[in-house]
């Protein structure tokens, strides 16, 4: 009764386990769409905001100074002198294409009452009235207000590319208003989460370990025990293959430059996100609709899903059912004994490893390519893939089963010399 207490106990973590990882895949995916690089770096709204502030700012913070106050009088004189005698040439051309006694006229008369010279030698006094003018705060802030609210209607007619529908509905998910508000949800859900994960891994560890013991107890028929431990190998199998196995996380961490004087930065920018499990891996090779992709997903489905199942039933018909054993039934006989060599179950889970461990390589390795600061220039850029639960519990059913099999083949040896093959459940044993 207390192992199937403790059955039931796994049972249940695991499932828990199950539900916490599928929910955490959700919020991986939720925060990588909100922190793309699609709408940061490469979005043109962003660029905008970035580039309006700036300038904003600029205007905002711009005084007159002694310095400045100079230059900007000795280039108003000069405008205005450049604009008395263009405006007076500009007269006189078109008093010379009227033509005849009129234009003649007009032309003597506009040189006989206007003096140009003397008008320009005033340029010097209107400049120092613009001037004046201008270090009135209140013309100063009209000007400021009239040139950003011009800057901002420039800014909105800038019109980007970018998609938004997903990124409104990942916020509307959160009940959120703006990005950083949803991702600070995202990161709290996901922190209770991992703890919640954690405890539950360690109970679950705790509960194995006397079911491990359970074929050694005095109380119990080794082949009862066996068949629990097939049991909780069903369960770990279910886990593994419908959990998140591996997590590929590629960002730019930080991009940071200064413009104008002002710093111009870009956090956390997204460049590539996966997270799958074998059935999701297995699910979009057989819809690709591509023949070799497939074939590909039903040989993983075939060794990884199928065949361990066939394994784990016709392994406990065999050890609880004396007539299966009687019957000699050879396609009994090939999967509780020679299935193993067939079986793709180790050969995975090492594949999968590996992969894990070349992509971050290949990655980190592309990744540290952006990472060349020049002067103003910082790009930090990280890699943070890691293993998930999904691994963990198809590891744990491999190495259960590797268990289960020398114990059986335990079992059948002392009953006699007849049997010549070692009994297998996972592709180790």
């Amino acid at each position: 009764m207390l192992l199937l207490l403790l059955f039931d106990f796994v049972i249940y973590c695991s499932y828990l386990i199950y539900q916490q990882e599928k929910q955490a895949q959700q919020l991986k995916f939720d925060r990588a769409e909100l922190s793309h690089i699609k709408y940061g770096m490469l979005s043109v709204d962003a660029w905008e905001a970035k580039l309006t502030a700036i300038v904003e700012k600029k205007i905002e913070e711009y005084e007159l100074s002694a310095e400045n106050r100079q230059e900007l009088r000795q280039r108003s004189e000069e405008l205005i002198t450049r604009m008395i005698r263009e405006t007076a040439m500009m007269i006189r051309e078109h008093h010379r294409q009227d033509g005849g006694i009129s234009g003649w006229f007009k032309e003597k008369a506009f040189g006989m009452l206007v003096d140009v010279d003397d008008l320009a030698q005033d340029a010097p006094r209107i400049a120092d009235a613009f001037v004046a003018f201008l270090d009135e705060p209140e013309n100063r802030d009209r000007i400021k207000s009239f040139i950003a609210g011009q800057l901002r209607k420039y800014a909105g007619q800038t019109v980007g590319e970018t998609d938004y529908q997903r990124y409104e509905e990942v916020l509307a998910r959160y009940g959120a208003s703006s990005g950083e508000q949803a991702l600070a949800v995202i990161e709290q859900r996901l922190s209770l989460s991992r703890h919640a994960v954690n405890m539950l891994a360690l109970l679950l560890l705790l509960a194995l370990t006397p079911l491990l013991l359970a074929p050694y107890s005095r109380g119990l028929e080794r082949r009862h025990g066996l068949v629990l431990l097939l049991f909780v190998a069903l369960v770990l199998l279910y886990v593994g293959i419908a959990s998140p196995m591996i997590d590929i996380d590629a960002r730019v961490g930080r991009l940071s430059f200064l413009l104008a004087g002002e710093p111009v930065q870009f956090t956390d920018q997204v460049l590539f996100f996966q997270s799958k499990s074998i059935m999701d891996v297995v699910r979009i090779l057989l819809t690709k609709g591509d023949a070799k992709l497939a074939l590909v997903g039903g040989l993983i489905l075939l060794f990884s899903v199928l065949f361990p199942l066939t394994k784990i039933l016709l392994t406990t018909g065999w050890l609880v059912r004396p007539s299966v054993r009687e019957r000699d039934n050879p396609l009994v006989r090939f999967f509780v004994f020679k299935s193993g060599k067939w079986s793709m179950a180790d050969v995975m889970v090492v594949a999968i490893f590996m992969a894990y461990l070349g992509f971050a390589g290949v990655m980190d390795s592309q990744l540290k390519q952006l990472d060349r600061g020049k002067g103003h220039l910082e790009v930090l850029t990280t890699s943070s893939s890691e293993l998930q639960a999904g691994f963990y519990f198809f590891t744990a059913f491999c190495l259960l089963g590797l268990f289960i099999a020398q114990m059986a083949n335990g079992r059948e040896a002392r009953k006699g010399p007849h049997i010549v093959a070692t009994p297998t459940v996972s592709g180790s044993a």
